[in-house]
């Protein structure tokens, strides 16, 4: 199936997912008070936990770290129908490069980012040094 129809098929999912599902988000105040007290912020996620990340903090100009690989090309896709920034790069392909996209992103006025720490190959819930070192 085209990388096109795949991701059509995602955004009509994440649509779906968007006006059925129930989110909580406990801690709000938190980040919201976080927004108004620092320059930028960086969310984390597990791999098995983006989709609901992503829908809740959808429209907001987050730059999210995306996988290289043709299923980062989908989510991709997907994701900047719903106002993220994708950058293209993790930590077996092109990560250099996105992490320099994203120190650009954040001089440009960009003030969210979510990454994946635990990397697109694992292992599971490990974190990788990335969101660290963009936080530095």
């Amino acid at each position: 199936m085209a990388t096109g129809t795949l991701a059509l098929a995602g955004d009509l999912v994440f649509r779906l997912v968007s006006v059925t599902a129930r989110i909580q988000v406990h801690g709000a105040e938190h980040v919201e008070q976080a927004r108004g007290s620092f320059p930028g912020l960086i969310f984390s996620l597990w791999h098995g936990r983006l989709l609901l990340g992503a829908l809740a903090h959808r429209g907001r100009g987050t730059a999210i770290m995306i996988s290289r690989h043709g299923d980062g090309e989908i989510i991709a896709r997907i994701v900047t129908r719903h106002g993220y920034r994708a950058v293209r790069g993790s930590t077996t392909r092109g990560g250099g490069s996105a992490f320099r996209d994203m120190v650009r992103l954040a001089g440009d006025g960009v003030t969210e980012f979510a990454f994946t720490p635990d990397g697109p190959r694992g292992p599971r819930h490990v974190a990788q040094p990335g969101v660290v070192q963009l936080a530095a």
